[in-house]
């Protein structure tokens, strides 16, 4: 009598408790090869990064090699030479050094009247700038 009283709840706990501990294995499992496949695509973009690295190292090397060619006076005289060839160097005593000329001063025009708003130690005529202060400033005219 005791077989007929039992439901069918209690056959079943067992199945889903199994059940269970199955997915969550397979679950686990899964995870697992889809954590293995990221590292493997992250080492082959590492490695893909690293030779990319190398390649332009190596093309900043060369570029660095020309640039210092181009840069030799020697070549580039040579170049020169070949380029342009009744060019020479010229003889001394015809190397003019001109100086610099001085500054050159305004001349401002002083109304008739000063208004009493100006001060009396108000600033002079303004000087324009030598070739020299112009360099220094990076071509700024201050």
């Amino acid at each position: 009598m005791k077989r007929e009283n039992e439901t069918a709840g209690f056959t079943f706990g067992p199945a889903i408790k199994a059940f269970l501990f199955c997915l969550f294995i397979g679950g686990s499992g899964l995870g697992f090869v889809w954590q293995k496949q990221e590292i493997g695509d992250l080492g082959r973009q590492l490695k893909d990064a690293e030779l990319r690295l190398e390649e332009l190292r190596r093309q900043n090397k060369n570029r660095a090699e020309t640039l210092q060619q181009f840069l030799d006076p020697r070549l580039l005289a040579q170049k020169a030479s070949n380029q342009f060839p009744d060019l020479m160097q010229p003889v001394a005593n015809r190397i003019f050094i001109l100086p610099e000329p001085p500054p050159m001063v305004r001349e401002s025009v002083t109304p008739a009247a000063v208004p009493s708003s100006v001060p009396s130690g108000a600033p002079g005529p303004a000087v324009a700038p030598s070739v020299r202060q112009i360099a220094r400033t990076g071509g700024r005219v201050l």
